[in-house]
């Protein structure tokens, strides 16, 4: 597996945007932001956001989820779910935000770095954590990036980028709402940035407020819905304890691969499973926060779990806290367009 470790004021803005609705798509209106139920498509980038509507979910796991994560199905060790909180939080998201429809890819990713002149952390660092298929281990191996990942296939323009670390994450998000001020597209009072711990485990959920996955408690239900450890050719190697099924991918796969029946009730892809996604907040142990905790820890948080981990990491509470600057092969992140937080 993966380490672990107010509205906006009309002021005409030039929002070159388009809205995707049922049957055809209309413009941006008066106020320069979509209306709920319909996508942000960022100019020039292929990258759509999913409206996200404001209301009620529960934040966290009970103990009986824990349990269960633990058990004979979940398959994974208790110490990495205590900082899920002792028991939820009722949170009530009183403002809407857009999400990516699905994690960040490589193709949207190397637009950023050929404009930006951008070298990643793993580039920098020459090395990166991944499976080394000459040792068959887990380690930090030499050379290894989002450029040459290790996997074995090309990676091409709709996958998920990984081997980026939270720093490059937010980098990107600085130089795309600089790029889209500049351009007059971006609203007042929004930014570009990555999603609040709390932000993302909402939109994970899919309007189920309360529910181990976002498709409800049963993990066979999950078959044919995520990217996790599988039983696919030859996964049994590097990958252990697997879901009870073959998912197609023993490694990363392209983004929305299981199409409508991978999608949540929001419409957003693979929020569990294919890559760790980064969120904005800082890590606190005794769980995630309602709001953006902007903390300085030497930690960072990941939600969603991996295409490499057992089924217990797979669930819409899971939380993981490496270092901001710790490049690894699963790990991804997905675009927030919100509130402008700050630093």
């Amino acid at each position: 597996m993966s380490r672990r470790l107010k509205a906006p004021r009309r002021l005409g803005l030039k929002v070159a945007c388009l809205l995707v609705v049922a049957g055809g798509s209309a413009g941006c209106g008066d106020t320069g932001l979509p209306s709920r139920g319909r996508a942000w498509v960022i100019p020039d980038t292929g990258i759509t956001l999913n409206w996200i509507p404001a209301g009620p979910f529960w934040l966290g796991s009970t103990p009986e989820e824990r349990a269960w994560a633990e058990g004979p199905e979940g398959m994974a060790p208790r110490q990495f779910f205590e900082d899920e909180g002792a028991q939820p939080r009722r949170v009530i998201f009183k403002q809407g935000y857009w999400l990516g429809r699905t994690e960040l890819t490589v193709g949207q990713w190397r637009q950023f770095v050929e404009a930006a002149g951008y070298e990643t952390e793993a580039e920098k660092k020459g090395e990166a954590w991944c499976y080394d298929a000459a040792t068959k281990k887990m380690g930090y191996v030499r050379g290894r990036n989002w450029r040459d990942t290790g996997f074995p296939f090309p990676m091409q323009d709709d996958h998920p980028v990984s081997f980026v670390t939270w720093n490059d994450a937010s980098a990107f998000c600085a130089w795309l709402s600089a790029r889209e001020t500049a351009a007059g597209r971006l609203p007042v009072g929004l930014e570009y940035r990555l999603p609040g711990e709390a932000e993302w485990e909402y939109a994970s959920r899919g309007s189920r407020q309360r529910t181990f996955f976002w498709w409800g408690d049963s993990l066979r239900e999950g078959e044919g819905r995520m990217n996790a450890a599988s039983l696919d050719p030859d996964e049994n190697g590097p990958w252990d304890f697997p879901c009870p099924w073959r998912d197609g991918y023993k490694f990363i796969a392209p983004v929305d691969s299981y199409g409508a029946r991978g999608r949540n009730g929001f419409g957003l892809a693979d929020t569990l499973g294919n890559v760790w996604e980064w969120v904005l907040d800082g890590y606190d142990p005794d769980g995630a926060h309602p709001e953006v905790w902007a903390n300085r820890t030497d930690r960072r948080v990941l939600r969603g779990g991996a295409f490499d981990d057992r089924p217990g990491y797979m669930r819409c509470a899971v939380r993981a806290s490496p270092r901001p600057d710790d490049p690894n092969f699963a790990r991804g992140f997905r675009l927030c367009l919100g509130k402008r937080i700050q630093p």
